[in-house]
């Protein structure tokens, strides 16, 4: 990295510091009105679905009505319930500052696993400076921030998906998280493939076999409710919303939205997204070879978005990262592609727009974090620096 006792990176790093607290007041702001009126969304879905089958009601009956919005249902798997019941027993202010504390330590959680795989103190004791820049870019980002003002999980799952990934846990314990995130929300399965491509077998059984246990477990306590799920409601996707919304960065939002294929969309999205998985996991695949495990993790994740039929803002979480990687990366060109990206994804950003209508070049830039993710499948990473080449450089 650059010293910083040049004078033109210590005003750059004072300006983008200003600018990200300015930010970060302007979230804050956001995130108190919000549980103020007990406004987080979707946690208040989480905590009215389990209340309702708590007292006898349906899990998927249950939706969440304010006026003016759409009715808002439960849409994960009956084993998330189980997950959520404890936070759903708590009151609606204390459940709400939990989930906010909880998100601030996975902001530096997420930020101490990019520093320790990814940049010159890889290896190394980790300064605080550093630190808390990376979890304050990943705050005041629109993916997390977004994710914490509505309460959702997304976070939390990027952070078991990405401390799996990178080696965390023990060896004989690792794709556990991944199977259980699975089980809570289906994308992070988008990882037993990888590891199955690239011969990580225990990876790939764990994550199967504590994916099937906490399934089962959804079987055993909530049996009609699982049926129901994984008959029918697993793959209703209107449940979850509209694909041809602007803020769906998912390859099949972008092909609803442009009419590709007309009557045969879906045709062309499965071709689509057939070429971009099979590209997408050999990118990863390389990055494994190479020992780059958080870069392969990284390119999955990218797949993930890509991939799944809705990806909403607060999927997004994972082209921050990508962002903040190749920051790390300490080479020019990566450092300003990295900073553009961050830049794009930053907390408000009009490039994830809640706007349906548009002239045609603003409706053209709302595609570019689709093929933002498309681009970090298909391509991958650039090479990781060598240790002693970053403490050279």
């Amino acid at each position: 990295m650059p010293e910083l006792r040049r004078p033109g990176l210590v005003l750059v790093l004072v300006l983008a510091t200003g600018l990200a607290l300015v930010i970060a007041g302007y979230w804050f702001a956001a995130l108190l009105a919000k549980i103020g009126d007990s406004g987080m969304t979707d946690l208040a879905v989480y905590r009215g679905a389990v209340l309702s089958m708590l007292d006898g009601g349906g899990l998927y009956d249950y939706a969440l009505l304010r006026p003016g919005e759409s009715a808002l249902p439960f849409t994960y798997p009956p084993f998330a319930a189980l997950a959520f019941v404890p936070v759903a027993m708590l009151p609606s202010a204390v459940s709400a500052w939990l989930v906010v504390v909880a998100s601030l330590a996975a902001c530096v959680g997420l930020a101490h696993l990019l520093l320790r795989h990814g940049s010159r103190w890889r290896g190394g004791r980790i300064p605080a400076l550093p630190l808390a820049l990376a979890s304050l870019a990943l705050l005041v980002s629109e993916p997390v921030g977004l994710g914490v003002i509505l309460g959702q999980i997304s976070l939390f799952l990027v952070l078991a998906s990405l401390a799996d990934a990178c080696g965390v846990l023990p060896r004989r314990w690792q794709g556990l998280l991944i199977g259980l995130a699975g089980a809570i929300k289906l994308i992070p399965l988008v990882f037993v493939p990888y590891f199955l491509i690239t011969r990580q077998w225990r990876r790939a059984v764990n994550a199967t076999v504590a994916f099937g246990v906490a399934t089962g477990l959804g079987f055993v306590v909530l049996p009609a409710e699982s049926v129901r799920y994984w008959t029918q409601l697993v793959f209703d996707t209107s449940r979850v919303g509209e694909v041809a919304l602007s803020r769906n960065k998912s390859l099949l939002g972008l092909v609803a939205r442009w009419d590709l294929g007309g009557d045969h969309q879906r045709l062309v999205w499965l071709a689509l997204a057939a070429v971009v998985a099979v590209l997408g996991l050999w990118a990863a695949s390389r990055h494994h070879r190479r020992g780059e495990e958080l870069a392969a993790a990284l390119v999955v994740g990218a797949l993930s978005i890509v991939l799944t039929p809705i990806s909403w803002p607060h999927h997004q979480v994972w082209m921050t990262l990508v962002a903040l990687y190749l920051i790390l990366q300490e080479r020019r060109w990566t450092i300003v592609a990295g900073s553009a990206l961050l830049v794009g994804y930053v907390f408000a950003t009009p490039l994830i727009s809640w706007l349906e209508t548009g002239p045609l070049w603003l409706r053209l830039s709302w595609e570019l974090p689709t093929l933002a993710a498309v681009a970090v499948s298909v391509l991958g990473l650039p090479q990781d620096r060598p240790i002693a080449s970053v403490a050279a450089g």
